[in-house]
């Protein structure tokens, strides 16, 4: 009976992180959505852009400087 108390207060405070944690798990798929739409490219002409500066970028940081 001494522990009862505290034990209360702990699954208390469990039940409450798991709901922290579930809407946290619902704003999660939330964030996936909109960095999809973000990502998503509408033509070609952009993609190709992106890819040569990615091919750029990546050159640029391979070069050594001896």
């Amino acid at each position: 009976m001494a522990l009862r108390d505290e034990l209360f207060a702990l699954r208390d405070a469990t039940a409450q992180s798991y709901a922290h944690a579930e809407a946290l798990k619902s704003q999660w798929s939330e964030i996936e959505k909109a960095q999809a739409s973000y990502y998503q490219v509408s033509d070609p002409f952009t993609y190709l852009r992106i890819m040569l500066i990615s091919r750029r970028n990546s050159d640029h940081l391979s070069c050594t400087f001896d």
